[in-house]
């Protein structure tokens, strides 16, 4: 499950942490774990933001778009995944590798069971895995390749980031998903 969830959201590190990451604590004085307005705009009180996030993840990828998936998630558990994205969006963005391990323990730990093993045993993600070649590819070896890729081409790395960083902050969830496929599909393709 914890596998699934990480790279459904192309999430990762190398560090051991049981505390609570300091983006988190960044991201509560920003604002960004406070207000829901920036998830479900007033047009948007259901889960489009998310399942436009996993659109374009699955576009980048070479695939259809998910179409059960997002029955995974109830509003809350949809509301904590865009918050757990766009906090490790700007972890990703200031290279923030330790806050980016804590913060997808800390939010991990948020999900019910009942979603963690109806993403787990969704069709549509086991498929993504293996349109990104990560089926069966443990946690630490994940983050390791996600690493060590972002130092053999740092400007390409850079790039790719700022891409996920504006698209989160601009609040263009197609855009946030599909530049997550881009930076795992740099690291595994």
């Amino acid at each position: 499950m914890k596998t699934s969830i990480v790279i459904l959201f192309s999430l990762f590190l190398t560090y051991s942490c049981t505390t609570l990451p300091s983006s988190v604590d960044q991201a509560q004085d920003f604002d960004l774990l406070g207000s829901d307005e920036f998830l479900f705009g007033e047009d948007d009180p259901n889960f489009e933001n998310l399942q436009d996030i996993f659109n374009g993840y699955w576009e980048q990828g070479g695939l259809e778009d998910p179409k059960t998936l997002i029955k995974c998630f109830d509003l809350q558990s949809a509301q904590i995944a865009l918050k757990f994205i766009r906090v490790m969006a700007l972890d990703i963005y200031i290279t923030n590798w330790i806050g980016v391990y804590k913060g997808t323990e800390y939010y991990l730990t948020l999900f019910s069971q009942d979603t963690k093993d109806c993403v787990e045993n969704n069709p549509e993600v086991i498929e993504m895995k293996k349109a990104y070649n990560v089926t069966g590819m443990p946690l630490q070896d994940i983050e390791e390749r996600i690493v060590v890729n972002s130092r053999k081409d740092y400007p390409t790395y850079l790039q790719l980031i700022d891409q996920l960083y504006e698209n989160s902050q601009a609040e263009d969830f197609k855009g946030t998903g599909t530049a997550f496929g881009r930076l795992i599909q740099f690291t595994f393709n």
